[in-house]
């Protein structure tokens, strides 16, 4: 899929563009004017508020990942979310945690974020082709997810939105969290927010009951992924049916297999409670959590510790 002409962004009202500042690596340098900087190859993906699509910087030959955001789909329902979006894109580009952004400029009907390309494709596929991992290889995505979170959660910010479609992989196997279209800022200490947002298979229950919510809800989110990881399982009702997703995950609790690392189980349990000031209990101690014993907290913030696997470039 690509390369046809209607797969290509109107060119259409260009305004300034805004180069990012404090994103890494910072000796790659990604002179934007418009989208006549790019060509245009492929879509990577789509969405309910836009696409992302493969893209290649003459000047430098570098492939990008060009994100195109339905400004008038999204600022029906949040139309706060794309000015919040840069300023969250400012904030991770200090970290090598997360997918990074070069810079941002919008047409009459699209806003783009011009991103890093990582070719180690998503997490969800890397789910589907090998789920369940091996304890180490759990260990390892879970600790690299976890701070990232941990990275968020500091500066105020909720993802809102994580799920295995938006971790991403470069080609050594390190994830990137990505996509910050649902996230929000300036949440700290007992502050609350009641919106309703998320991918409704990894929302919290107290955004589902409309309850006010925090940073917990991300914990929530990131326990279904592990939950995955570890089993090759969905925790909950796995079926079609919305209604009944969301009764499940409101009320039911999953079950373990046998097999299942006992460490790795503890975690999951205590992430998945259904309380959020229960979950928060966990994520305070939970870099000292015994399924984390190997872990080298400093080498995965810096994204220094090796992968316990070999990933190549994910063809599309």
């Amino acid at each position: 899929m690509g390369g046809k002409a209607d797969d290509r962004p109107s060119t259409s009202y260009n305004t300034d563009v805004e180069q990012l500042s404090g994103t890494i690596p910072a000796d790659t340098p990604i002179l934007v004017t418009g989208l006549e900087s790019f060509t245009f190859h492929k879509i990577l993906g789509e969405g309910g508020y836009g696409k992302v699509m493969l893209a290649t910087h003459p000047a430098c030959q570098q492939q990008l990942a060009v994100k195109l955001v339905k400004k008038m789909v999204l600022l029906q329902d949040f139309k706060d979310n794309v000015l919040i979006e840069r300023q969250v894109l400012e904030v991770t580009g200090k970290s090598p945690l997360f997918a990074h952004a070069y810079a941002t400029f919008q047409t009459k009907d699209y806003a783009f974020f011009i991103m890093e390309f990582l070719s180690g494709g998503d997490l969800s596929g890397l789910m589907r082709a090998n789920a369940p991992f091996t304890v180490p290889v759990t260990r390892f995505m879970a600790a690299e997810i976890i701070c990232g979170l941990q990275f968020l959660h500091t500066r105020g910010i909720i993802h809102r939105d994580i799920k295995p479609a938006n971790i991403l992989m470069d080609s050594a196997g390190h994830l990137k969290i990505a996509d910050f279209g649902l996230a929000v800022m300036n949440i700290f200490g007992d502050k609350k927010i009641s919106e309703y947002a998320g991918t409704l298979k990894y929302m919290a229950p107290e955004i589902l009951l409309r309850k006010p919510y925090n940073t917990a809800v991300d914990w929530f989110s990131a326990a279904v992924m592990i939950y995955e990881m570890a089993t090759g399982k969905y925790p909950f009702y796995a079926g079609i049916l919305p209604g009944t997703i969301e009764k499940s995950l409101i009320n039911d609790v999953p079950t373990y297999p046998k097999g299942l690392n006992p460490q790795a189980r503890d975690l999951i349990v205590g992430l998945l409670n259904k309380s959020p000031e229960s979950r928060q209990v966990v994520v305070d101690n939970i870099r000292k959590h015994p399924f984390f014993m190997e872990i080298n907290w400093t080498d995965i913030e810096g994204a220094g510790a090796r992968p316990p696997f070999q990933l190549g470039p994910v063809s599309k």
